[in-house]
Protein backbone atom coordinates (compact mmCIF):
# COMPACT_ATOMS: atom_id res chain seq x y z
CA UNK A 1 0.00 0.00 0.00
CA UNK A 2 3.48 2.60 0.12
CA UNK A 3 2.51 3.33 -3.51
CA UNK A 4 -1.16 4.24 -3.31
CA UNK A 5 -0.49 6.16 0.00
CA UNK A 6 2.02 8.16 -2.33
CA UNK A 7 -0.57 8.81 -4.86
CA UNK A 8 -3.29 9.64 -2.93
CA UNK A 9 -1.36 11.48 -0.76
CA UNK A 10 0.17 13.60 -3.83
CA UNK A 11 3.53 12.91 -2.96
CA UNK A 12 6.41 14.54 -5.46
CA UNK A 13 8.67 11.45 -4.76
CA UNK A 14 8.25 7.63 -3.47
CA UNK A 15 11.21 5.75 -3.29
CA UNK A 16 13.41 2.30 -2.19
CA UNK A 17 15.27 1.60 0.90
CA UNK A 18 17.66 -1.54 1.68
CA UNK A 19 17.52 -2.04 5.66
CA UNK A 20 19.12 -4.90 7.84
CA UNK A 21 16.45 -7.10 9.03
CA UNK A 22 16.37 -7.13 13.10
CA UNK A 23 13.65 -8.30 15.62
CA UNK A 24 11.63 -5.03 15.33
CA UNK A 25 9.71 -4.41 11.67
CA UNK A 26 11.27 -2.26 10.09
CA UNK A 27 14.23 -0.70 12.44
CA UNK A 28 17.28 -1.98 11.33
CA UNK A 29 19.94 -0.22 9.94
CA UNK A 30 19.79 1.44 6.66
CA UNK A 31 22.22 0.64 4.08
CA UNK A 32 20.87 2.30 1.27
CA UNK A 33 17.94 4.58 0.19
CA UNK A 34 17.37 5.92 -3.00
CA UNK A 35 14.46 8.48 -4.26
CA UNK A 36 12.03 7.73 -7.31
CA UNK A 37 9.98 11.20 -8.71
CA UNK A 38 6.25 10.82 -9.15
CA UNK A 39 5.23 12.43 -12.26
CA UNK A 40 1.26 13.72 -12.51
CA UNK A 41 0.76 10.85 -14.91
CA UNK A 42 2.19 8.03 -12.87
CA UNK A 43 -0.14 5.11 -12.00
CA UNK A 44 0.33 2.52 -9.64
CA UNK A 45 1.44 0.29 -12.20
CA UNK A 46 4.08 2.77 -13.70
CA UNK A 47 5.68 3.30 -9.96
CA UNK A 48 5.83 -0.33 -9.20
CA UNK A 49 8.09 -0.94 -12.11
CA UNK A 50 9.87 2.42 -11.72
CA UNK A 51 10.43 0.86 -7.82
CA UNK A 52 11.22 -2.34 -9.27
CA UNK A 53 13.97 -1.65 -11.85
CA UNK A 54 15.44 0.80 -8.83
CA UNK A 55 15.18 -1.97 -6.04
CA UNK A 56 16.72 -4.05 -8.10
CA UNK A 57 19.61 -1.35 -8.91
CA UNK A 58 19.93 -0.96 -5.16
CA UNK A 59 20.79 -4.52 -4.27
CA UNK A 60 22.98 -4.94 -7.17
CA UNK A 61 24.93 -1.97 -5.99
CA UNK A 62 24.60 -2.61 -1.66
CA UNK A 63 25.53 -6.14 -2.38
CA UNK A 64 28.78 -5.41 -4.51
CA UNK A 65 29.77 -3.26 -1.43
CA UNK A 66 28.73 -5.94 0.85
CA UNK A 67 31.32 -8.10 -0.75
CA UNK A 68 34.17 -5.18 -0.13
CA UNK A 69 33.09 -4.05 3.60
CA UNK A 70 32.30 -0.33 2.33
CA UNK A 71 28.68 -0.40 3.56
CA UNK A 72 28.02 2.43 5.44
CA UNK A 73 25.51 1.51 7.86
CA UNK A 74 22.51 4.37 8.97
CA UNK A 75 20.69 4.01 12.45
CA UNK A 76 17.07 4.45 12.20
CA UNK A 77 15.58 7.24 14.91
CA UNK A 78 12.55 5.18 15.75
CA UNK A 79 11.32 8.85 16.42
CA UNK A 80 11.75 9.65 13.24
CA UNK A 81 10.32 6.72 11.48
CA UNK A 82 6.71 6.83 9.24
CA UNK A 83 4.67 4.10 8.27
CA UNK A 84 1.95 4.08 5.66
CA UNK A 85 -1.09 4.59 6.29
CA UNK A 86 -4.08 1.71 5.20
CA UNK A 87 -5.85 2.82 2.62
CA UNK A 88 -8.92 1.00 3.50
CA UNK A 89 -11.95 -0.11 1.32
CA UNK A 90 -12.19 1.97 -2.06
CA UNK A 91 -16.01 2.02 -3.13
CA UNK A 92 -15.14 1.17 -6.84
CA UNK A 93 -17.65 3.87 -8.30
CA UNK A 94 -16.66 7.77 -8.38
CA UNK A 95 -17.78 9.96 -5.94
CA UNK A 96 -18.73 13.41 -8.26
CA UNK A 97 -18.96 15.60 -5.44
CA UNK A 98 -15.37 15.46 -4.31
CA UNK A 99 -12.55 17.47 -5.76
CA UNK A 100 -11.59 16.05 -8.92
CA UNK A 101 -7.88 16.26 -8.33
CA UNK A 102 -8.66 13.55 -5.29
CA UNK A 103 -10.96 11.46 -7.99
CA UNK A 104 -7.84 11.93 -10.19
CA UNK A 105 -5.56 10.47 -7.10
CA UNK A 106 -7.79 7.40 -6.47
CA UNK A 107 -7.83 6.38 -10.26
CA UNK A 108 -4.14 6.51 -10.71
CA UNK A 109 -3.16 5.17 -6.90
CA UNK A 110 -5.59 1.98 -7.89
CA UNK A 111 -4.72 1.84 -11.86
CA UNK A 112 -4.38 -2.16 -12.48
CA UNK A 113 -5.72 -3.05 -9.51
CA UNK A 114 -9.59 -1.73 -8.93
CA UNK A 115 -11.15 -0.24 -11.52
CA UNK A 116 -13.69 2.86 -11.31
CA UNK A 117 -17.11 2.09 -13.05
CA UNK A 118 -19.89 4.59 -13.96
CA UNK A 119 -23.06 4.30 -16.15
CA UNK A 120 -24.39 6.89 -18.80
CA UNK A 121 -27.67 5.65 -19.88
CA UNK A 122 -27.38 2.40 -18.74
CA UNK A 123 -24.17 1.23 -20.14
CA UNK A 124 -21.97 0.81 -17.51
CA UNK A 125 -18.00 1.60 -18.48
CA UNK A 126 -14.89 0.91 -16.70
CA UNK A 127 -12.56 4.90 -15.77
CA UNK A 128 -8.94 3.80 -17.10
CA UNK A 129 -6.98 7.54 -17.19
CA UNK A 130 -7.90 10.79 -16.69
CA UNK A 131 -6.25 14.05 -15.98
CA UNK A 132 -8.11 17.53 -13.83
CA UNK A 133 -8.85 20.68 -15.45
CA UNK A 134 -8.28 23.61 -12.92
CA UNK A 135 -11.43 25.41 -13.22
CA UNK A 136 -13.69 27.28 -10.86
CA UNK A 137 -16.61 26.71 -12.55
CA UNK A 138 -20.39 25.99 -10.79
CA UNK A 139 -22.53 23.03 -12.19
CA UNK A 140 -24.40 19.52 -11.66
CA UNK A 141 -21.71 17.17 -10.18
CA UNK A 142 -21.26 14.34 -12.72
CA UNK A 143 -22.94 16.16 -15.96
CA UNK A 144 -20.82 15.96 -18.92
CA UNK A 145 -19.77 19.67 -20.39
CA UNK A 146 -17.33 19.26 -22.97
CA UNK A 147 -16.21 16.51 -25.60
CA UNK A 148 -13.50 16.45 -27.72
CA UNK A 149 -10.91 14.62 -28.97
CA UNK A 150 -9.43 15.14 -25.63
CA UNK A 151 -11.71 13.44 -23.63
CA UNK A 152 -14.89 14.01 -22.02
CA UNK A 153 -15.03 16.77 -19.25
CA UNK A 154 -17.50 16.02 -16.53
CA UNK A 155 -18.25 18.74 -13.83
CA UNK A 156 -17.10 17.39 -9.98
CA UNK A 157 -17.36 18.76 -6.46
CA UNK A 158 -14.21 21.29 -7.23
CA UNK A 159 -12.63 21.67 -10.81
CA UNK A 160 -13.03 18.94 -13.98
CA UNK A 161 -12.26 15.96 -14.41
CA UNK A 162 -11.09 14.63 -17.83
CA UNK A 163 -11.74 11.34 -18.86
CA UNK A 164 -8.94 10.16 -21.29
CA UNK A 165 -9.90 6.50 -21.65
CA UNK A 166 -12.61 4.17 -20.87
CA UNK A 167 -13.26 0.22 -21.11
CA UNK A 168 -16.67 -1.40 -22.04
CA UNK A 169 -17.15 -4.46 -20.50
CA UNK A 170 -15.61 -7.39 -22.52
CA UNK A 171 -14.16 -4.83 -24.61
CA UNK A 172 -10.32 -3.56 -24.81
CA UNK A 173 -9.41 -0.23 -23.69
CA UNK A 174 -10.53 3.00 -25.59
CA UNK A 175 -9.13 6.01 -25.71
CA UNK A 176 -12.14 8.94 -26.22
CA UNK A 177 -10.81 10.08 -29.45
CA UNK A 178 -10.96 6.28 -31.24
CA UNK A 179 -14.44 6.01 -29.64
CA UNK A 180 -15.23 9.97 -31.34
CA UNK A 181 -13.67 8.42 -34.74
CA UNK A 182 -15.99 5.10 -34.41
CA UNK A 183 -19.10 7.34 -35.06
CA UNK A 184 -21.32 5.92 -32.42
CA UNK A 185 -22.40 8.20 -30.16
CA UNK A 186 -21.79 6.79 -26.27
CA UNK A 187 -22.07 10.24 -24.38
CA UNK A 188 -23.45 13.64 -25.02
CA UNK A 189 -22.87 17.32 -23.50
CA UNK A 190 -25.63 17.43 -20.65
CA UNK A 191 -25.47 13.64 -19.64
CA UNK A 192 -25.17 12.87 -15.90
CA UNK A 193 -22.61 9.80 -15.25
CA UNK A 194 -23.63 8.24 -11.81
Amino acid sequence: QPIQCALLSADFYTGVSIIKINDIIDSGDILMTKNCKINKHDTYTSISKKLINLGYKCLIEILSKIDYYTVNFKKQVGKNATYTKKTGKIDQGVDWNADAFIINAKIRAFAGIKKFTVTNNNISFKIIETSVIKKKLVGNVGKIINISKYGIDVFSGKNILRIKKIQFPGKNINTISNLLNSNKIYFKIGDILI
